[in-house]
């Protein structure tokens, strides 16, 4: 292939948001506990909000709704085992009223496991109670801050 046909090809695919640049950082950095957590709940609406709060914050790493709406189903991951159970609280809270049943079974990612960063954690209403670690990470020794005058 051209390296003008390439150009062209990737160009467009950036203006159709088919293809979107990420960054990824290794679980060594984000935490390498992760924990399985399968949701029922009796209201869909509480699981819409959860699948709202799942695509901004950088610990879930996948979230599907099952049976019909009713369950759902998150890949969450934490820097140890007591900030995954804070993490679960804080699930818990958004859709308190509605939780019929939360089960989690914990393990372990592998080493070098790619999490990819999601931009809307700096928006986040919650990041002072999940103790979210990336931005620390991002922004340690940046010499392109720029202050404005």
């Amino acid at each position: 292939m051209e390296y003008n046909h390439v150009r062209r090809l990737l160009k467009r695919l950036f203006s159709k948001r088919r293809l979107v640049p990420a960054m990824a950082l290794t679980t060594s950095i984000i935490g390498r506990e992760a924990a399985l957590v399968r949701i029922k709940s009796s209201s869909h609406s509480s699981l819409e909000k959860l699948a709202q709060f799942s695509l901004s914050c950088n610990h879930v790493l996948a979230y599907m709704e099952i049976n019909s709406g009713k369950e759902a189903m998150m890949v969450i991951s934490a820097g140890n085992k007591r900030e995954l159970v804070k993490f679960l609280e804080l699930v818990r809270s958004l859709i308190n009223s509605d939780v019929v049943e939360i089960s989690a079974e914990y393990g372990i990612l592998p080493s070098e496991f790619q999490v990819l960063l999601k931009n809307s954690c700096f928006k986040c209403n919650y990041s002072t109670i999940c103790n979210n670690n990336v931005n620390p990470v991002l922004f340690k020794n940046n010499r392109n801050t720029h202050t404005p005058r």
